[in-house]
Order: C-alpha cells, then structure tokens, then sequence
C-alpha cells in the first residue's frame, strides 16, 4: 500500500532509526520519513510529519515533495506487530515529545463534498481543570437551515499527550 505525504514539505530524514533514535528506543519506527512543513500558526513556524514502519522509501533526506506524493509503502518494520502506517506529526521540534493531535493535518472528509476549511481548536488553562470534550460540528452550505454534513469529534485531556489538544 503506498504512503503518501499528507502536506508539501521537505523530506529531513529518509532511513531508519537502528542508530539514530527517533523516540525515546532505538529500531522503535523501523524505516521512516520525516517531513519538515511550514505551518505559521506556530512560533517557530514549523511543524514535522513521521511516517513509520514503512517496506520501503521512495525519497531522499534534501527531497521536496508535493501532497499526495508517494514517499514510502507500508510495512512491517522497527517494533511493528503487525503491518500498519504510524503516522505522527511534531509541532515546533522534531522531537517525540512534540507530537500533537494528526487529525488537524489530515484531508476534509471528501465523501460528504467538503473540501475548504480547517477548523483547529486548542483549550487553555490547567489541565486538571479541563476534561475531554465532545464537539458536534455541523457544515451548511445554504441558509435554509439544513446541515449538509454533520460530524462528532472528541478532545483528549492535554496530557494525554504531550502538551497539546488540537482537532481536525
């Protein structure tokens, strides 16, 4: 199955992480991409996206590529049980303790015939003070009141994963 790169970007590393450790274990993601994106909502303004346990690379760390290109196949390498895509993205650093909710990275659910628009929320404040959230976001394209698409999202409390609650 091809993987395709969910933004343009630059590729920062094409390989795997047998020496170079890109999480807290050696050979943890196997072979990996990671892509640097400019993402201005962000101080510094960037943001990686890592695509891991992949078969095989179809680029080289310099590489610029365009969203929708193939970068990879997925695989069954690094501490996979199973074939499968992991799929995170970093915000500011390119580190595993800056990744945030993928969702906000993700193309619009086409199926419904949306295809504008990003909605990003982010909760300030405590932590203890703020529980998981359920959202109901309705899209209308007409002003008669009726909702053309219709979709349920839920928050996760910020240390549930380090530092952020963004959503798609």
């Amino acid at each position: 199955t091809p993987v395709l790169a969910a933004l343009y970007g630059t590729v920062v590393y094409a390989g795997n992480d047998l020496q170079t450790p890109f999480s807290p274990w050696l050979n943890y993601y196997g072979n990996l991409v990671i892509l640097e994106h400019d993402a201005p909502f962000y101080d510094p303004p960037r943001v990686y996206s890592l695509y891991a346990h992949l078969s095989s690379l179809e680029v080289e760390a310099g590489d610029h590529v365009a969203a929708g290109q193939k970068i990879g196949e997925v695989g069954l390498t690094g501490s996979a049980f199973g074939s499968h895509l992991h799929f995170e993205i970093r915000a500011v650093m390119n580190d595993y303790d800056s990744v945030i909710n993928p969702e906000l990275f993700l193309a619009p659910h086409r199926d419904a015939g949306i295809s504008r628009g990003v909605l990003a929320i982010r909760f300030a404040g405590e932590a203890q003070s703020r529980p998981a959230v359920e959202i109901h976001l309705q899209y209308y394209a007409d002003d008669d009141g009726t909702a053309e698409a219709s979709y349920l999202f839920h928050t996760y409390e910020e240390e549930a994963i380090t530092g952020h609650a963004l959503l798609a």
